[in-house]
């Protein structure tokens, strides 16, 4: 029920829909780790990741961490304390709209809703891999 919605629901409940974007940040970034470490294409994107950590937080919502290492990507719950690359999101619903594809990520960088910091190149990998998350999770 959280991961494929009700749009209704969605629109009339707004902890419901707190609560979906949530977890579909989760399962998104979790499974963009499994995608860089298996799917053929994922790990060639991967490969162009640097060893170290990335932030990803949403402003008054959950944060987590990507980590490479020796090849591997990993995803945890919290920030990292030396992440080299941050990714911010200045909500829940700008998260939601760009995870599910209902929101434009070069729109939402030109206007402040998305922002990222450190090693760039780490995040437009990353970006890369999430967009292939998505054929696996339709």
């Amino acid at each position: 029920a959280y991961l494929k919605p009700d749009p209704k629901r969605l629109q009339e409940d707004e902890t419901f829909r707190h609560k979906s974007t949530e977890l579909t940040a989760y399962t998104a970034f979790y499974a963009l780790s499994e995608v860089g470490n298996v799917d053929p294409i994922g790990r060639l994107n991967a490969g162009r990741i640097e060893d170290g950590a990335i932030n990803v937080e949403i402003k008054n919502g959950p944060a987590l961490h990507v980590i490479k290492e020796k090849g591997r990507l990993t995803t945890a719950k919290g920030k990292h304390v030396n992440a080299k690359a941050f990714m911010f999101f200045d909500n829940l619903e700008t998260a939601g709209g760009i995870l599910t594809g209902t929101l434009d990520s070069y729109a939402a960088i030109g206007s402040g809703q998305l922002a990222f910091r450190g090693r760039i190149p780490m995040i437009d990998n990353l970006n890369k891999l999430l967009s292939q998350v998505s054929a696996y999770l339709a």
